[in-house]
């Protein structure tokens, strides 16, 4: 009986590794996922955002036209200040159209290259100063 008792503990060890693997194997497939495309919308920029930082992982908005957005943290493009942001930081470029940035992407990727670089679709011509108020109205509810 108590050689039964321990080949289900252990089948039950097997069991845990197992789901434990999984889990991990899933995170990796999400991460791939959001990694997979050269552009995000502005709700692929705040759903993506919430998502990585439960894995830690910090989403900065870069202008590189020296006009920021109003309604959300943003920092200049400076390579030398951004290669002082810890490794594996994704930072969301963005300009007045988003083609510019969609164009230069490859130009970021080989300055910062232990950085995701991801530019945001529409630029600043398609962002909606209102969208995050209704991200907060929802949290509220």
């Amino acid at each position: 009986m108590i050689i039964w008792h321990k080949k289900v503990l252990i089948a039950k060890k097997v069991k845990l590794n197992y789901n434990v693997t999984m889990n991990e194997e899933q995170k990796k497939e999400e991460l791939n996922t959001i990694f997979s495309k050269d552009e995000w919308t502005q709700q692929e920029l705040f759903k993506n955002t919430k998502h990585l930082e439960k894995h830690d992982i910090k989403v900065v908005l870069v202008d590189t036209i020296l006009k920021p957005i109003q309604s959300i943290e943003t920092i200049t493009y400076n390579p030398y200040e951004m290669n002082l942001m810890p490794k594996g930081t994704v930072f969301v470029f963005y300009c007045d159209t988003g083609k510019t940035t969609k164009a230069r992407l490859d130009y970021y990727r080989k300055k910062l290259p232990d950085y995701t670089c991801i530019s945001l679709h529409g630029g600043r011509g398609y962002w909606r100063p209102n969208y995050q108020l209704l991200e907060e109205i929802e949290k509220n509810l």
